[in-house]
């Protein structure tokens, strides 16, 4: 057979991933299947078409819809079976989506922005997806998918959850609360990026890895305790958390990401478990009213400009641990090592207070606190001392009014 007989033939066979349009839709066709790949229709409540040009529909790529702002509802037959990423990304108006019994795949983001989506309702016969209350699963709910930004007010998660998905509440600038179930162990990338509402967040015990980018931009976010079985924060985790005054870090973290803390501009201390060994570029950078870093262990491995434009901050090190020099990542830094100090002439009872000598490094500050029971201690802070030359005498005046009276030294 002749080359040209060949090329005659070409055009008579069926088509492979050709582009074509049909109504509203731009399209191609893979194995006698179509994927749409484009939607250039007006918007308001689109069903999808089981069957375009005779072919049965069974995707929807990549970008598809994006910033179709003007979409409403979207209903999807039983015979699409996977959405890909970004899919309907950026669609400012959409609210409800309907999905058939068909679909076995989704690709990250797919609702990304969609800031006015609050439904999501599947087919109870798909086998592999559900809703609950209008917030997507998988069958099991084992992995929550995607929450409907456009909800207001607290959610409380299903226990049945182990996994929050990448993105899962990205942009949900109503969410002011979440309670996380029991048997949460990750969370994803970008998991509650941009939840600006977001000013409580319960983390449970089993949880063990914190996403790149989780709680960017949470500006809400005033405190947060992680629990000890986390080992490592990713990646631009809490970066630009403005409202974080408080953090409480795991006393099983290894690793802090990139960028981890980049710009908390409300942080004025935090303590570094032992345990950390490393701490990643721009980790803290930007920290503006970040004074006090109390590091419990060994120097760690420091990334390029983890401290940059935190120029008020002093690293404070124990004594018997290692690594440290006069400064530590463009920071000075102070050797914590406090004492009462027991022996001398000053300690005990004298004219009416109790008081003691405090030593250590010189314009080491210390913060005195004490309780009266220390099988159920309530430590309160009764003095602040500035250690000038190295030592500052402490007394308490109101010890008499209490049947014991117990003391110890905490940073400020």
């Amino acid at each position: 057979m002749h080359l040209w007989h060949l090329l005659c033939l070409l055009p008579l066979l069926s088509p492979i991933g050709h582009a074509a349009q049909s109504g509203d839709f731009t399209y191609e066709v893979v194995q006698s299947t179509v994927t749409i790949t484009k939607y250039a229709g007006p918007g308001g409540s689109v069903t999808i078409p089981a069957t375009i040009d005779g072919l049965p529909v069974t995707g929807i790529g990549t970008n598809a819809f994006y910033h179709s702002t003007g979409l409403t509802n979207v209903t999807l037959p039983n015979g699409v079976t996977s959405v890909a990423e970004y899919a309907f990304a950026d669609c400012s108006g959409l609210t409800t989506v309907t999905i058939g019994k068909g679909l076995a795949s989704i690709g990250n983001r797919v609702f990304w922005e969609c800031a006015g989506l609050a439904n999501i309702a599947v087919d109870v016969l798909n086998p592999n997806y559900c809703d609950r209350e209008g917030v997507l699963f998988n069958k099991e709910q084992t992995t929550l998918i995607q929450y409907p930004i456009a909800r207001v007010g607290n959610y409380d998660m299903p226990n049945s959850v182990t996994s929050i998905g990448d993105g899962a509440f990205f942009e949900a600038n109503g969410l002011t609360g979440v309670t996380m179930s029991s048997n949460v162990t990750t969370i994803g990338d970008s998991a509650f990026a941009d939840c600006g509402a977001l000013k409580s967040a319960t983390l449970p015990k089993s949880l063990t890895s914190i996403g790149g980018g989780a709680f960017r931009y949470c500006t809400g976010l005033t405190s947060i305790t992680l629990p000890n079985e986390v080992t490592s924060i990713g990646e631009y985790a809490f970066s630009e958390c403005t409202g974080l005054t408080g953090i409480t870090l795991p006393t099983g973290l290894i690793s802090i990401g990139n960028a981890a803390f980049l710009s908390c501009t409300g942080l004025t201390s935090i303590t570094l478990p032992n345990h950390v060994i490393n701490i990643g570029n721009l980790a803290f950078s930007g920290c503006s009213r970040l004074t006090k870093m109390y590091f419990t262990g060994n120097a760690p491995t420091l990334g390029e400009s983890a401290f940059y434009a935190s120029n008020g901050a002093t690293v404070y090190y124990l004594p018997g641990t290692s690594g440290w020099g006069s400064t530590f990542g463009g920071r000075p830094t102070m050797l914590w090592n406090s004492q009462v100090q027991t022996t001398d002439a000053l300690f005990g009872v004298r004219t009416g207070q109790f008081g003691f000598t405090l030593s250590g490094s010189s314009n080491l500050v210390l913060v005195v606190e004490a309780c009266t029971d220390l099988s159920n201690p309530a430590w309160s802070p009764v003095g602040t001392k500035i250690l000038t030359d190295g030592s500052s005498y402490f007394s308490d005046s109101q010890w008499t009014n209490y049947p014991a009276r117990f003391y110890r030294l905490r940073s400020p």
